[in-house]
């Protein structure tokens, strides 16, 4: 129910998302099969988050999910301020209680990372996402600093059905145009890796073969140019692009643009 809702749904926000998945069937209690038009491509990815999150049939009927989660996890959110904070308890009668270490926590919604560096400093939080350029706003000493490998992707999608992200090679241009290694360097610090497929090094997903894929789609404006050229657009062509206000991302928009411009 889950999936045919997430990828039919007309209210559903990861419909395109989950748009080669043709077919779910149920096999039997415990498993079950998902047929796809083409290959895999991000599939399971997208499984692994919101797409493959397992929602309650009753409270999907009720259509309050939105303000009251319904979930079977350590933690139940008793009080929700919408754009503001959530607060959570323990579960009762959870069937893993030595995952409940705390008795209860608010998250707070920060969209802004200067925000939740200032909140972590004053004491209002006790553990805040902050990125790699404000490491050093934090003392660590007094405040632990962890960083480490996971999945995360940003990228840019495209309506292949409209000009000129139609021709291929345009779509491969912008892929050369876009200095991943100088992102990771400038904006990340050097702290996160590039590989094309969407598995860090240190996960069991990661496939050695393919590698970071550098040698690909590497870096290079000049192949970019001679593309658009033999698509038509020998002096580039402009767009507009919708972002988000997280810091981060607008960071990240803004870096691409500049890149882009330069390499155009």
């Amino acid at each position: 129910m889950n999936l045919d809702r997430a990828r039919s749904d007309d209210d559903s926000k990861i419909k395109e998302q989950l748009s080669t998945i043709t077919d779910v069937t149920a096999v039997d209690e415990h498993t079950v099969k998902i047929a796809i038009d083409g290959k895999p491509g991000l599939i399971l990815g997208m499984l692994t988050s919101r797409a493959g999150m397992i929602a309650s049939p009753a409270a999907i009927e009720a259509g309050t999910l939105h303000t009251q989660p319904d979930g079977i996890g350590a933690y139940q959110a008793v009080d929700i301020k919408l754009g503001d904070e959530v607060r959570f308890e323990r579960t009762p009668d959870y069937w893993d209680p030595d995952a409940q270490r705390v008795a209860a926590m608010t998250y707070y919604y920060m969209p802004q990372s200067q925000t939740a560096v200032n909140a972590l400093l004053s004491g209002q939080v006790q553990i805040a996402h902050i990125e790699p350029d404000q490491i050093g706003d934090v003392d660590p000493n007094e405040t632990p600093v962890i960083a480490g490998g996971f999945s995360a992707m940003q990228f840019i999608e495209f309506n292949t059905a409209e000009e000129p992200f139609d021709d291929p090679n345009v779509r491969l241009a912008l892929n050369l145009a876009i200095d991943r290694q100088g992102i990771a360097d400038g904006l990340n610090d050097g702290l996160c890796e590039v590989p094309i497929q969407p598995w860090p090094s240190s996960s069991i997903a990661y496939d050695e073969e393919i590698g970071d894929g550098a040698e690909v789609w590497p870096y290079d404006p000049q192949k970019a140019t001679e593309l658009l050229a033999e698509a038509g657009y020998p002096d580039g062509f402009t767009f507009d692009a919708i972002t988000s206000t997280v810091s981060y991302y607008a960071k990240l928009s803004e870096v691409i643009q500049s890149i882009s411009k330069t390499s155009a």
